[in-house]
């Protein structure tokens, strides 16, 4: 055959008949590296078997989409200058995922640490108001 891929040009039977063999062989090969394995020889990996079938795992599918969104957003960049193809949805927006409030909130446990005093105030569920109003704008944990 003139191809490279032995197997582009056989029949099924023909195909069948060659995956048995190469199975056969690996066969062979596995045993005689348990073989040396028993007799405390040191081998190298086993080699995979040809004829196995692979699978797609989660992992492998995780990868494909990941990739397939880096493309799209890639050539968004390319065509029309931003990675989201210039869309405004609400769902692209940082603010629909860590809203900003201005106002005081309710704590959801006793504490709340204010990063910028280095002093915990504790309050028993009630409204924690920073010290200033200019400090609204600074991160606070609230335990």
């Amino acid at each position: 055959m003139d191809i490279d891929d032995d197997f582009s040009q056989l029949s099924f039977k023909e195909y069948r008949e060659r995956q048995e063999a190469l199975h056969a062989a690996w066969l062979e090969k596995k045993k005689a590296r348990d073989e040396a394995i028993a007799r405390g020889e040191k081998v190298g990996p086993l080699e995979p078997d040809p004829t196995a079938q692979e699978e797609v795992g989660f992992l492998g599918l995780l990868k494909f989409i990941i990739t397939v969104l880096f493309c799209i957003a890639l050539a968004g960049k390319f065509i029309t200058g931003s990675y989201t193809w210039e869309s405004d949805s609400k769902w692209l927006q940082t603010k629909t995922y860590f809203p900003v409030s201005t106002s005081p909130s309710t704590c959801a446990g006793p504490c709340c640490i204010d990063f910028i005093l280095s002093n915990v105030n504790c309050y028993s569920r009630s409204k924690c108001w920073p010290i200033t109003m200019a400090k609204t704008a600074y991160p606070r944990i609230w335990l």
